[in-house]
């Protein structure tokens, strides 16, 4: 699979059964320019590819994506934003994350791996 561009990783700090990272998203990155022209947003789909890049990063999971469940998206991300990132691991082969900053919270979801 083709390298992602990444967040920032300001800090990061473990949690019950897992990770919270602070992460600053680049204003430069190759995903914003018409996305859309007016109001440039983080496309939801980078948003979970970097849940799984920096969960295998910090080795809180392995295995190969099987799916994704309760995914939300509630809030935009934009160019500059500081976010925090939770990520957790419940139980084996799967893997919670949370989006959320000043604002509230981003997005959520649960990613299942086999």
């Amino acid at each position: 699979m083709a390298a992602t561009e990444q967040p920032k990783v300001i800090s990061s700090e473990a949690i019950e059964n897992g990770l919270q990272l602070r992460l600053k998203v680049p204003a430069d990155l190759s995903y914003f320019p018409g996305h859309f022209p007016a109001h440039p947003v983080l496309p939801g789909v980078v948003q979970i590819r970097w849940v799984e890049d920096l969960a295998r990063e910090f080795d809180l999971i392995s295995g190969t994506f099987l799916r994704i469940e309760k995914l939300k998206f509630m809030r935009i991300i934009s160019r500059d934003y500081e976010v925090t990132l939770d990520l957790t691991v419940p139980k084996e082969n799967t893997l919670q994350f949370q989006y959320s900053s000043e604002h509230g919270i981003h997005g959520s979801g649960k990613i299942i791996f086999q």
